[in-house]
């Protein structure tokens, strides 16, 4: 579809910025503006228009796959999820128990007695 120079005009690139302002894909603004995906692309990249949605997948955090110990083993999350790295302690977990006994210690802390603040 060969697009001559005069088909940006004053109308046409406030139509552009109307419809990429209103959250439309590239692919709907140039079907119903008659041009190509990539003519309504470029044509907002030379504008400067703030596009953050014209690759999705540059925007989408990167997973890494997260690999859950079988239910007898340790469930303690061990650094951050999003991060490559990310584990769980994976140590033999405590009887009716989702931790190891080094985690148990950690998660189920009892307050403290207060009685035993008033007889000290």
């Amino acid at each position: 579809m060969g697009i001559d120079t005069g088909f940006w005009t004053d109308d046409r690139i406030l139509e552009l910025r109307l419809r990429f302002e209103a959250g439309e894909s590239y692919q709907k603004i140039a079907d119903a503006m008659g041009c190509t995906k990539n003519a309504a692309l470029a044509k907002a990249k030379r504008l400067g228009f703030d596009d953050r949605r014209s690759s999705p997948e540059v925007l989408k955090p990167k997973r890494h796959p997260i690999e859950f110990p079988p239910v007898s083993r340790c469930q303690w999350p061990i650094g951050d999820p999003g991060e490559e790295g990310f584990r769980f302690c994976g140590d033999a977990a405590k009887t009716e128990r989702p931790y190891c006994a080094k985690h148990c210690a950690i998660a189920y802390v009892r307050p403290p007695d207060p009685a035993s603040k008033k007889a000290a």
